[in-house]
């Protein structure tokens, strides 16, 4: 496509839909036509139960025609629509979703019928542009140490502020804070492909971000999206990381649930086992690796609302994690 694709794309495209309707847009999508307005809303996958029940709602609507009813002529954003200039062939359009940071954009490239071609990633800031170059080079290094069931989507671009990769065709889940015995067992096997021993200390890859919103469930298993991994991380990382953050934003599983996995009991004990038996690693001193991990991770958290209350949660599990013995009861005072 040419110089005025932006324009094109908008023009061709005259009508969209922006949820919430009544705040700042999170969501930028087709109105029409019906098939293309349903892929759109793919751009969102939901990890609550609110959030699969609106989902689905949203669904219904489109089915039904009614996004075309909502249709307004305002589309996405300027700095999306000329990222993308170059990137889209014609007859696709966009679906756009405005990420947890200011000026940070995911954008599903749809076809006629409203199928996912590619999903791209913006930023048009300089924070954001070095996420994404991180995300990048992490898609290229770390993720071919995946192994199935989990895998990670190709990258197909790579430009200052955008990233463009493969469309991962993914199904809902009901309970996305559940962690399987497979999917455990293939974290512990990606940390073993490239663990080193740095200082006495064993340390392995990481995703960096892993959490129940970054999976997708597909087919055949598990895609990991949105990589934030810098340098390797003590064992557990991964797999406590999905667990706390699911904790700490979702409110499950419960702080309950998680102490009792730590003495090997519930599906958080059975996960915990699978890593450590596939990274060839020890599950006896699991208390204090998930103290080194709260410690660790505590540190990263940034300084915004949802980083202050992920290191308050931290500290309080601290505080109950080290108040367990290793057979997951409680410590006598």
């Amino acid at each position: 496509m040419g110089n005025n694709d932006a324009t094109m794309l908008h023009d061709d495209n005259a009508f969209w839909v922006s949820l919430p309707r009544f705040a700042t847009p999170r969501w930028v999508l087709p109105s029409q036509p019906r098939a293309v307005a349903r892929g759109a809303l793919a751009v969102y996958q939901p990890v609550t139960f609110r959030g699969l029940a609106g989902w689905k709602l949203a669904r219904l609507v489109v089915s039904a025609g009614g996004f075309r009813l909502l249709g307004r002529p305002q589309g996405p954003p300027r700095p999306v629509l000329e990222a993308l200039s170059g990137h889209l062939r014609p007859g696709e359009t966009i679906a756009v979703a405005t990420g947890n940071s200011a000026r940070r954009w995911v954008a599903l490239i749809l076809d006629g019928a409203g199928d996912a071609t590619a999903l791209a990633k913006i930023a048009a800031g300089e924070r954001g542009r070095r996420a994404l170059e991180r995300e990048a080079d992490a898609l290229v290094t770390l993720a071919r140490k995946l192994a199935p069931p989990l895998s990670a989507p190709r990258l197909l671009a790579r430009s200052d502020g955008l990233i463009l990769l493969e469309a991962i065709h993914w199904r809902a889940r009901l309970r996305p804070w559940r962690l399987p015995v497979e999917f455990a067992a293939a974290l512990g096997r990606f940390f073993r492909a490239g663990a080193v021993e740095r200082d006495g200390e064993v340390l392995g890859p990481l995703h960096g971000d892993l959490a129940p919103w970054n999976v997708l469930q597909t087919e055949s298993g598990w895609a990991l999206v949105d990589w934030e991994a810098g340098d390797v991380a003590p064992p557990f990382y991964d797999l406590f990381h999905y667990l706390v953050q699911g904790h700490v934003l979702l409110g499950r599983p419960s702080r309950q649930t998680l102490l009792a996995g730590l003495g090997q009991r519930n599906w958080v004990g059975e996960a915990i086992r699978a890593y450590a038996q596939a990274s060839g690693l020890s599950t006896g001193d699991a208390t204090a690796q998930f103290l080194s991990y709260l410690g660790w991770s505590a540190e990263r958290q940034a300084d915004t609302a949802e980083g202050v209350r992920g290191r308050v949660v931290r500290e309080r599990l601290m505080v109950a994690a080290g108040n367990v013995d290793p057979m997951g009861r409680r410590a006598r005072p």
